[in-house]
């Protein structure tokens, strides 16, 4: 990396911006925390380090920041240099490529090309020495932010962005998406593999900048996103099948033994569990709402886990009292004041009595009422920052499952006129809890069906209705460069070849039954490592894959296969699958029962896969052109 040019660069960069209309607050506090490291090392400040170079602790840092510029909406005040931290997993910052830093874990000076443990916190940094170090310093030092800071000031309700993320967009966007979508189309295609760009454009719209960038480097931003929002649980993926139900999906009873006794409790399935989460970041918040339970919810179970002998909670008379002793999984643990057993409460009915969605009558209403009001005399941080969230549900195989036993009585709720926040929104009472449930409209269902496993024609009524049909069909332009020109093998021309393939598959059979371009994806890969080793892996794509997927399709017929990979057109030597005559006399002798066989009778012998025939280019180069007949 030229550090000059980049010099160059981020001068440009700093007078562009400091000159612009608008001010980023991302980018303003990582100008000002890097002007405070330069002057901090123009002023000799900072620590030796054990490999004798001089460094600025953390510290230090924020206290000169803190000095100079406070953090304008941010309520963590003392981690302003935060801004400059994240700047290291931003692609398009440059501070970071002039900084090295210290890890706390172990003391080490790291620069921003090593990779690190994600998380790790950064104790002290340095500017790295390069030619125009003094330069860059000198620049830095001179700058005057005092206008930019003022105008910051003026626009920060504009600009109070999500400070954990360098993507300012609001996720409120309206998107031109269906909220729920099936991807149909022959196996190959690419139908898993698109779910991850659908995905997080639907949960994070306008995230990825594909300017200038190509198919690899799109597809890796796509894929890193998806990676964190998955690990944020906003995309979510289950695969069904013949044996899934309502309660893996929903909600069903779940049981547990403790000591010799069994009990049963609720447990949400993930289709349920995701609509709750949905539901707290449906809407901008403006005022306590339901998502209020949780924080309040969290910071009680965090004071039990530090009280050695439980929590004690008032009853609503003041009189008496009883002890929440533990909690595991939906149970709550209590203990009268008087008395030697272990009583229970649900978490889920605790939280739907809370949000007024559900009134219990009879022995333990005075408990929950109790346990609520105690819960309301914690103290809780506003929600008043948090922006609408979408979240995102992956079925895989959706047209595996019985739609109606998964489903159930919710399949009407994901139409996008029912969801929660539109005119005619539905709730249902569920069997097990008896909660109020509906579908909030910031959650996306994508589905995927392979049209060979099972035709569309038989997919559940219901489900067709209430879901748009987007087909994928081989993507050709899959199988070439950035530039459009196809991928070769030794002259194998893959685009052609699998063409090919697929309009005598088509013939022979239907188009739901074509080859995907996923197939050769992986010769793609290995055509880098050679030509090589990319025949080979085009030779093991049809041994393993193609050619018993064909045979699937065609059961056992073994003359379309022929047909599909042309041998009938080859010579005998360059055939895959050879054809010969049953010799019925050989085989059984001189006998009477002759008249009861079919004499024109063929045998199929499969190359061996060991035969050289598989690592020959004109064995695939005959598939698509015409060769010599027998």
């Amino acid at each position: 990396m030229d550090l000059n040019q980049r010099f160059e660069d981020y001068k440009n960069y700093v007078n562009d911006f400091l000159s612009g209309s608008e001010i980023r607050k991302p980018d303003f506090y990582a100008i000002a925390v890097f002007k405070c490291l330069a002057q901090l090392e123009s002023e000799n400040k900072g620590e030796i380090h054990d490999s004798g170079v001089k460094i600025i602790t953390r510290e230090s840092l924020q206290q000169r920041v803190q000095s100079s510029f406070s953090a304008i909406g941010n309520k963590r005040r003392g981690e302003v240099n935060k801004y400059l931290s994240h700047r290291y997993e931003y692609t398009k910052a440059i501070e970071p490529d002039f900084i090295n830093f210290v890890l706390e874990e172990d003391g080490q000076i790291h620069s921003r090309q090593e990779k690190v443990r994600e998380g790790a916190k950064k104790s002290a940094y340095l500017i790295i020495d390069f030619p125009k170090k003094r330069e860059l310093i000198d620049f830095l030092t001179a700058l005057d932010l005092n206008s930019a800071y003022e105008k910051l000031s003026t626009q920060v309700e504009e600009l109070d962005a999500d400070e954990d993320s360098e993507s300012e967009e609001d996720e409120s966007v309206s998107l031109n998406m269906p909220l729920n979508q099936i991807l149909y189309g022959p196996p190959g295609t690419g139908k898993t593999y698109h779910t991850v760009k659908l995905s997080v454009d639907a949960a994070d719209p306008g995230c990825i900048d594909i300017n200038g960038k190509s198919k690899d480097e799109i597809r890796q931003a796509y894929k890193k996103r998806y990676d964190k929002l998955v690990k944020e649980e906003r995309i979510r993926f289950v695969t069904f099948h013949q044996s899934y139900g309502y309660e893996e999906f929903v909600e069903g009873l779940s049981a547990k033994t403790e000591g010799n006794q069994l009990s049963y409790f609720e447990k949400d399935g993930v289709f349920k569990a995701i609509c709750d989460d949905a539901k707290a970041y449906r809407a901008a918040a403006d005022e306590t709402d339901k998502s209020e339970f949780n924080e309040r919810w969290l910071e009680f179970c965090w004071t039990l886990s530090e009280a050695e002998s439980g929590i004690q909670i008032p009853t609503l008379s003041k009189k008496t009292f009883f002890t929440v002793t533990d909690i595991t999984n939906n149970t709550i643990r209590f203990d009268k004041s008087k008395g030697d057993s272990v009583h229970s409460l649900s978490v889920k009915t605790l939280e739907a009595i809370y949000n007024n969605e559900k009134t219990i009558k009879g022995g333990l209403q005075p408990y929950y009422l109790a346990l609520i009001e105690y819960l309301k005399l914690i103290t809780v941080r506003p929600q008043k920052d948090r922006k609408r969230k979408n979240f995102v549900l992956i079925i895989d195989e959706i047209n595996r499952g019985n739609i109606s036993k998964i489903f159930g009585e919710l399949i009407t709720l994901i139409e996008p006129s029912k969801r929660l926040g539109q005119p005619e929104s539905l709730e249902v009472t569920l069997p097990y809890s008896g909660d109020s449930f509906g579908v909030p409209d910031n959650l996306y269902i994508i589905g995927t069906m392979n049209t060979a496993d099972r035709s569309l024609a038989l997919m559940d009524t219901a489900l067709r209705r209430r879901f748009d049909f987007i087909e994928m069909m081989p993507d050709y332009d899959a199988l070439r460069d950035d530039k459009g020109n196809a991928y070769s093998v030794s002259g194998v021309d893959l685009v052609k070849l699998l063409d090919t393939l697929n309009e005598r598959i088509a013939a022979l059979y239907d188009r739901e039954h074509m080859l995907g371009h996923a197939f050769f994806m992986p010769v793609v890969t290995a055509i880098e490592a050679g030509e090589q080793q990319a025949l080979t892996e085009l030779a093991k794509c049809f041994q393993t894959k193609i050619i018993p997927l064909l045979a699937e399709y065609f059961f056992e017929s073994w003359q379309k296969i022929r047909l599909v990979l042309a041998d009938n057109r080859k010579e005998k030597s360059m055939q895959l699958i050879k054809k010969e005559k049953v010799e019925f006399l050989d085989l059984f002798g001189d006998t009477d029962d002759e008249e009861s066989f079919d004499r024109n009778v063929d045998k199929f012998n499969l190359t061996k896969f060991d035969d050289v025939l598989w690592h020959s280019p004109a064995t695939y180069i005959n598939m698509y052109e015409k060769a010599k007949t027998e």
